[in-house]
């Protein structure tokens, strides 16, 4: 028994060295790569009355749910379809799949998860591709309406250094909008 312990005593730390200098960590001498999540980029359009209700809403009385919304991109005319269900699934991949005019129905916080809201309904156009510049301009019209809406977005994508820097300025008939967000009164 004695024997075993002085044995081990003695080849332990020289196997601990061997393994030491065996399996050493290999040094990366390349530059950091990065991986980045890039939101697709869309234009988010809310439809208003004048009190500021949802008109996309089923709830609200004199909705326009239901009508004929288009939107003119590129000379060709993009219909709302309201009998698909544009939701994406919720992934953690997000991809750049260009829909057109698509309505979204919003998200309350449920117990689990994020639930469609059609309160909180409003019209997308797009997906575009995140990590590309875009100049998008594109005409909404409404079924009722005798007006129409000229939108314009700019999405301009500047890298600094390691860093994604992306700036979104958006017109409503030529007038500059402040958020990220088109509102249209009806």
């Amino acid at each position: 028994m004695n024997q075993l312990i002085s044995y081990n005593r003695f080849y332990s730390p020289i196997i601990g060295l061997i393994i030491l200098f065996l399996l050493p960590s290999c040094k990366n001498n390349d530059e950091e790569q990065f991986l980045w999540d890039v939101l697709p980029f869309n234009v988010k359009i809310h439809v208003q009355d004048k009190n500021g209700n949802n008109l996309l809403s089923p709830d609200v009385i004199g909705n326009i749910r239901g009508k004929k919304i288009s939107a003119i991109y590129d000379g060709k005319e993009y219909e709302l379809n309201w009998d698909s269900n544009n939701n994406t699934t919720n992934t953690r991949y997000i991809p750049a799949i260009f829909y057109g005019l698509k309505l979204d129905q919003g998200f309350t916080l449920g117990d689990i998860q994020y639930e469609p809201d059609p309160n909180k309904s409003y019209l997308i156009f797009g997906d575009f591709d995140g990590t590309q510049n875009h100049n998008i301009d594109l005409t909404l019209h409404i079924e009722g309406y005798s007006q129409s809406w000229n939108i314009s977005a700019r999405h301009l994508v500047k890298w600094y250094g390691s860093e994604l820097s992306p700036k979104n300025t958006y017109t409503l008939n030529g007038e500059d909008v402040s958020s990220n967000e088109i509102i249209i009164l009806l």
